[in-house]
């Protein structure tokens, strides 16, 4: 490797680290004092002044003896001593640059410092005007954002300065040993050797005077933050002093609105002018297109003709994007200023004796909450847009360092202007969009100073307000829309109604109070015709079930009407309920339809004594979906009507109320059995549920193993509250009772032999092939 690439690279490593990364040794970045800026700038002057001297003796020895014309490649090829001492001298420059920096710097700071210390009220009396606190407060917006970047400049510095101190050390350790590796040949030594020691030697200075610059730029930058934030002090003491105080006078808005106004007409002409152009490239890229050869026609000769009319054409467009994007540059110049002037009317109410009440400053917050949130979305698009563009124009400049045909060249220039352009806009709408986002900032800080930072009753105040606007939102937050036909005029018009919380609400309100008051109603009115009119208690029931029906029917439709919700939502809900209800309500709907059926060919009717699955007692109650059947257990079995339809059903009371009963009584053999009749029919007739026609009847049934067996047979009314078999317990009591009386033996369950004395018992031992003597007559009966 030769002495002057070794060097150059030393050199342009060096260099390079002006754009590196940042650290910084305490001791280096100390804020030197006057006396010691003014020798650092004499000293820097020397080397300058020693450089340059060295510089003209360099290039005067290259004249002389000029360097051999040899083909190298760029990595190899020599550094010149012309090219070392110039570097330093570039070096020099900047030190220099910097420490004037620093000078004018610490006069400035000096200065600004004995003018806050001596600071004085400006001029005038509350109120003051709003123009001149929005020059204060703009200023201290944009006083904080500089200090927040000179912050990060100097993390920036010190991390860099750290690098540098690495590549510092590092050179000093290669000079020693290249100093070493001198030493070590004695007296004598080779011109190579010189040469990568005398290297060596120069990196090292130049790593120290870099390192010295960066610790002067980041001094530079710490003045400046100090200087900045003295700044921030002044303007934050003067708005202080303010203390939105401000007040907008007629001719004050009219002279803002006058400038926006201003401006706006002047984009538009603008705007208007971009417009023209573009439809006059659009036709001259339309008429390129039709003078352009077809594909089928082309042939080598017509080949070059076509390239140009394609370059030409393309050409164009490039510039047609760089005219779209100069509009859409205007178009949001434009909506940033009807915004600016829009928030200068809502200020001027701000700051007027008629201020705007809660809700209408909460409302404003929430506009600007979403004004922020477009902001921002237009900030990613153009950063987006910086970026792809960034790419492309770094890609054509590299096709553009090729060698290329004029043609295309003239392309590849036109579309790097293009996208330079479009850079160029998304820049300044960036900046744009900067200015807005502190101008919204500044209404932000007055809203929340005026309507939030207040005492307790304020903000309970403005708590109920917003409780208030977050219920309204709610309110009116749409569920679902509707298309609707409306009739205006005897036209019909279609229309979309939107179907609201509040909506809802209201209908179920109007649905629940209708409901409670028709059911109100229909049931003193069955009590009514029922006391009064006589009517069946079971067709009551099912009249008011039928009218309850119709009148919440028409509830619905009328609730519906009164919330303005139309009709035709039940044809967008018909086909969620017959998917959804027909797999999964396919019960509910069978009780539904049986239920209806019921109601309406009445198989059953309440109070009717039915028998249904084992199950026996009276209806109590027909509903939609089942029934009550009360037992006699005192058991209320809901019965599904699905059930009652189809399944066999016994109602003993359908046609008739009057139920046919039968009671079995055995008495014993050698009783009267007119007697027994007798009695039963006596004991029949006399209570008082069994009815006198069909009259009681008794019957002899049958001649049992051990007893007479008679048959009861009477008929009683099955009123509501009648049991038949209460009817034949009673009966029994009576017929036992009266059996008894009477002397009547009942049949018992165990066998007795009665022996008769009226024929002698014969004693003895008799011949077993003897007729045996008839045996005496013996009767069982079931008496104990």
């Amino acid at each position: 490797m030769s002495l002057h690439r070794i060097l150059r690279c030393a050199v342009l490593c060096a260099l390079s680290l002006f754009c590196a990364s940042p650290m910084a040794a305490p001791s280096e970045a100390l804020i030197p004092t006057p006396a010691e800026l003014a020798s650092q700038r004499t000293e820097v002057e020397n080397r300058l002044s020693l450089t340059a001297a060295k510089l003209k003796a360099a290039e005067e020895a290259q004249r002389q003896h000029p360097a051999p014309d040899q083909v190298e490649s760029e990595s190899k090829k020599p550094l010149k001593m012309t090219e070392v001492w110039q570097h330093f001298m570039d070096l020099y420059h900047s030190q220099l640059d910097e420490i004037v920096r620093l000078q004018e710097l610490q006069i400035a700071i000096d200065a600004t410092t004995e003018s806050l210390a001596n600071w004085q009220p400006p001029p005038g009396s509350p109120p003051w005007p709003l123009t001149e606190g929005d020059e204060a407060t703009l200023a201290l917006y944009q006083a904080q954002y500089q200090s927040t970047q000179l912050a990060a400049r100097i993390e920036l510095l010190e991390q860099q300065l750290a690098d540098s101190r690495g590549d510092r050390d590092e050179a000093r350790a290669k000079y020693r040993l290249e100093e070493e590796a001198s030493l070590s040949k004695g007296t004598v030594t080779d011109t190579v050797q010189k040469q990568q020691t005398e290297i060596a030697r120069l990196t090292v200075d130049y790593r120290e005077e870099f390192v010295y610059w960066l610790a002067l730029k980041q001094q530079t930058v710490m003045q400046e933050l100090k200087l900045k934030e003295l700044e921030i002090q002044r303007l934050q003491k003067r708005l202080d002093y303010f203390d939105g105080r401000y007040a907008v006078s007629a001719e004050a808005l009219a002279a803002i609105n006058q400038g926006y106004d201003q401006k706006i007409d002047q984009l538009r002409g603008l705007q208007a002018q971009v417009n023209a152009e573009m439809a006059k490239t659009q036709r001259a890229i339309e008429a390129a297109r039709r003078q352009a050869p077809a594909p089928a026609a082309q042939s080598a000769d017509t080949a070059p003709g076509t390239a140009v009319a394609n370059e030409t054409i393309a050409s164009l467009i490039a510039d047609q994007e760089r005219r779209k994007s100069r509009v859409e540059r205007y178009r949001g110049q434009i909506e940033m200023l009807t915004g600016l002037k829009e928030l200068s009317a809502i200020r001027a109410e701000l700051y007027s004796r008629r201020k705007p009440d809660h809700a209408e400053m909460l409302k404003l917050q929430d506009e600007l909450d979403k004004v922020e949130q477009r902001i921002e979305r237009i900030r990613r698009a153009s950063n987006l847009l910086i970026e792809s563009n960034t790419q492309t124009a770094a890609d054509l400049q590299e096709r553009l360092a090729q060698n290329l045909p004029a043609a295309e060249r003239h392309l590849l220039n036109a579309r790097l202007e293009s996208a330079t352009g479009q850079i160029q806009d998304a820049r300044e709408a960036l900046q744009d969009i900067k200015k807005l986002s502190m101008f919204m900032r500044l209404v932000t800080s007055e809203i929340d100073r005026t309507y939030r930072a207040g005492g307790l009753l304020m903000w309970l105040n403005n708590a109920w307000v917003e409780a208030e606007l977050w219920a309204n939102a709610v309110w009116d937050h749409e569920l679902l829309s509707v298309d609707d036909t409306l009739k205006v005029e005897g036209r019909e018009i279609h229309t979309t109604r939107s179907v609201t919380v509040g909506k809802s609400i209201g209908a179920v309100l109007i649905l629940v109070v209708g409901f409670l008051l028709i059911n109100w109603l229909i049931h003193a009115l069955l009590a009514v015709s029922v006391t009064r009119l006589g009517v069946p208690a079971g067709s009551a029931s099912l009249i008011g079930r039928w009218l309850r029906l119709i009148a919440i029917a028409t509830l619905v439709l009328l609730a519906f009407y009164m919330v303005s919700i139309p009709l035709t939502i039940f044809a967008f809900l018909g086909g969620a309920l017959a998917i959804g209800l027909g797999f999964g309500t396919q019960n509910l709907l069978k009780n539904l339809v049986s239920g209806v059926m019921l109601l309406a060919e009445r198989p059953v009717r309440i109070g009717d004594l039915v028998e249904v699955d084992n199950v026996r007692g009276r209806v109590t109650s027909i509903g939609i979906r089942f029934s009550t059947i009360s037992t006699s257990q005192g058991m209320d079995m809901l019965i599904p009507n699905s059930t009652l339809v189809e399944h066999k059903l016994i109602n003993w009371t359908y046609s008739n109320p009057e139920l046919r009963s039968e009671l079995r009584v055995g008495v014993a053999y050698g009783s009267d059995a007119n007697q027994v009749r007798d009695i039963l029919e006596q004991a029949a007739r006399t209570h008082p549920s069994v009815i006198d026609s069909p009259s009681p009847v008794v019957l002899l049934e049958d001649f049992g193993e051990n007893s007479l067996v008679f048959a009861l047979r009477f008929w009683v009314r099955m009123t509501p509250g009648s049991d038949e078999k209460r009817v034949a317990s009673d009966l029994r009591f009576s017929i036992l009772a009266a059996l008894t009386g009477a002397g009547v033996v009942l049949p018992s369950s165990e066998p007795r032999v009665h022996l008769s004395s009226d024929l002698p018992m014969a004693i003895g031992r008799q011949d077993c092939t003897a007729e045996p003597p008839p045996s005496p007559p013996f009767t069982r009966n079931s008496e104990p």
